[in-house]
């Protein structure tokens, strides 16, 4: 009994091994080539000098796999954070010209009320405001002139940067 199990021990042993050497890989050349039909064929011999040798390329590795898996992760976050950023930069940029547009609208207002009031002013017609009960205030000469000087100031000021 104890002679057939060693013997069955050791043909397991064997057959182990058998299989192990022969599930190695194989290191192989294959070739390639085209015959005068315009058919590609592969051999692992070379037919003639115009065979050309066909690099296989190694499967990866389960490690390799996961580290290629990691590095291609990192650069998708990275790549959405770059997009963040530029997507915030886009919108302040956006907000600016917005505000910038408004200012200029708002000085181009400012600059056509002015026109319009020194344009009545220097009419010569007699000129007023209204205080805060509803009552007329005529101005006199010198308030007029001192009005149009100031309107002038302010369509100099208001007027001249709104094409810069």
């Amino acid at each position: 009994m104890k002679s057939s199990t060693h013997l069955t021990r050791k043909l397991v042993i064997l057959l182990l091994a058998f299989i192990g050497i022969m599930t190695l890989p194989v290191q192989s050349q294959v070739y390639k080539w085209v015959d005068e039909n315009g058919k590609v064929h592969f051999s692992d011999k070379p037919i003639d000098e115009k065979s050309q040798k066909v690099v296989i390329k190694k499967q990866p590795s389960k490690s390799q796999i996961k580290e290629a898996k990691q590095r291609a992760s990192e650069m998708l976050r990275h790549q959405r954070k770059v997009n963040q950023i530029n997507d915030e930069e886009i919108l302040d940029s956006q907000l600016a010209r917005h505000k910038k547009e408004r200012e200029q609208t708002k000085l181009k207002q400012a600059c056509n009320e002015a026109k319009r009031e020194k344009i009545n002013l220097s009419r010569g017609f007699r000129s007023y405001t209204e205080n805060e009960k509803g009552e007329r205030y005529f101005y006199s000469d010198q308030e007029k002139t001192d009005l149009i000087t100031e309107l002038e100031k302010a369509i100099q000021k208001n007027c001249s940067s709104i094409d810069k």
